[in-house]
């Protein structure tokens, strides 16, 4: 039960993004592929398979290592650590987007989770909340 609640929300926070997205300043490919993490989160993998991130930029790397992470959770895959989630986390934490920051402690928080360390998992849920934007509700 608690996963789909957290799936109806960041559905809803990944809608709000995608409402407001303009010209973000990432690499298209990645934004092609947040758009379809709501509606097909496979599709969105595929993408991401295909893109080498050792050739991207400091901010593309974290946006795909959120993205990545996002979309193996969202097909059920097992993710073994958080070492790509961290990537994002400490790049949006340094920075200025916080709904980026947001997403990338929420699916911190569900990686923790997952690896049954619900007491950490339940820090980053916090701190997301912190972060949110009151409109992001």
């Amino acid at each position: 039960m608690r996963k789909f609640w957290l799936h109806i929300a960041l559905s809803c926070l990944c809608l709000t993004c995608l409402a407001g997205c303009g010209n973000s300043g990432y690499d298209r490919r990645l934004v092609d592929a947040d758009s379809l993490m709501a509606v097909s989160p496979d599709s969105a993998r595929a993408v991401l398979r295909a893109i080498d991130a050792d050739r991207l930029s400091r901010a593309d790397r974290a946006y795909h290592a959120l993205l990545s992470t996002q979309a193996a959770y969202k097909c059920f895959d097992s993710i073994p650590s958080t070492a790509t989630i961290d990537r994002a986390v400490d790049y949006f934490s340094s920075g200025s987007d916080r709904e980026k920051l947001t997403r990338s402690l929420l699916y911190k928080g569900a990686v923790l989770s997952e690896l049954n360390r619900k007491t950490e998992a339940m820090e980053f849920y916090k701190q997301a909340e912190e972060v949110a934007s009151p409109t992001d509700y």
